[in-house]
């Protein structure tokens, strides 16, 4: 089930929600600031996790910054920076 949920996050059907956030942030002990795009500052800390089992994690993290990098472009579009 949970590849279907990375799909869904993937092909912009659905966001995952604060608490799945959060617990992501705390998984891979980071800051909500950082997957949220508000910050730079990126520690990624898998320890304990297979290869296999980080595979989601990142796909999550990819998509958040897509989505981050959208939304900026699409801001500066609307107020006309380049």
């Amino acid at each position: 089930m949970f590849t279907g949920t990375v799909s869904d996050y993937e092909q912009e059907l659905k966001y995952p929600s604060i608490e799945v956030l959060v617990n992501i942030c705390q998984v891979l002990e980071n800051s909500e600031d950082f997957l949220l795009g508000v910050s730079d500052n990126f520690s990624l800390k898998m320890g304990g996790l297979t290869k296999e089992q980080e595979q989601p994690f990142l796909q999550i993290l990819s998509i958040v910054e897509q989505y981050n990098i959208l939304k900026e472009t699409n801001n500066k579009n609307k107020t006309g920076i380049t």
